[in-house]
Formats: C-alpha cells, structure tokens, sequence
C-alpha cells in the first residue's frame, strides 16, 4: 500500500473500532484490508475474504440465490431446488 492508502486505512480502523463497529481480533482466521477506489477517486476500505473462504468448510446443500432488482436496490431471496 502507499502512504496516503496507509493513513488513510488506519483513520478508517481507528474510527470503526471507536464507533464499535469492529473489534480486535487475533484469530488465524483473518481477511487482509484492501483499498480500492470510489467515484472521483476516494479511496474505501475492502476486504478480502479469498484466505478465509479457503478455510471454511462448503454446505452440503445449495444456498439460496439473492437477485438484485434492477435500478432499485431490492435483493429478494429466491428459494431454489
């Protein structure tokens, strides 16, 4: 990351953790902060969860499928079989 990413992120750790949004944790189990960038270049925090999907284990059975509506924001649950 570049200086202004690192600042940036621990301003946004700093402030998360005094809202009580996140909370420290030590576990083996963690997912690495990414920055990436929003309309007219600010920069958000993202996070990956590749490492951490590769250490739970898969449902024997399918999930639901979450649908977006277009253009309005509504996610519907669509039970598949």
């Amino acid at each position: 990351m570049t200086l202004l990413e690192t600042v940036t992120t621990n301003e946004e750790v700093r402030q998360l953790l005094r809202l009580g949004l996140i909370e420290p944790s030590y576990s083996p189990r963690l997912c690495r902060i990414v920055m990436g960038r929003k309309k007219y270049n600010q920069l958000r925090i993202c996070f990956e969860f590749r490492n951490l999907n590769a250490q739970t284990a898969k449902d024997a059975f399918p999930l639901r499928k979450a649908f977006h509506g277009f253009g309005r924001g509504i996610c519907v649950l669509v039970k598949t079989c």
